[in-house]
């Protein structure tokens, strides 16, 4: 059994099983949506990009908030996907 400290707490569990995996899920359904908006629908598909930018850093926080509170393993817990620049 792990020492208490060592544990996450509920909250951490939540933003990270929970919220970080929705979200990702959601960034995840975003960028199929501008792939098939890009062809057709440039300016709708860059809205889409701004969308997903502005989910990265939401994702970020949590991350760097879940890192610092010792939740993630060393790997940072994963990453988003790679967005266009």
């Amino acid at each position: 059994m792990m020492p208490a400290k060592a544990r996450p707490s509920a909250v951490e569990r939540f933003l990270h099983d929970d919220i970080a995996q929705r979200l990702s899920g959601i960034g995840l359904q975003l960028e199929l949506l501008r792939m098939d908006l890009e062809n057709r629908l440039p300016e709708a598909a860059s809205r889409a990009l701004a969308l997903q930018r502005g989910l990265d850093e939401v994702l970020d926080t949590v991350r760097k908030f879940l890192s610092q509170a010792g939740a993630l393993s060393s790997d940072g817990g994963g990453k988003g996907v790679k967005r266009p620049t």
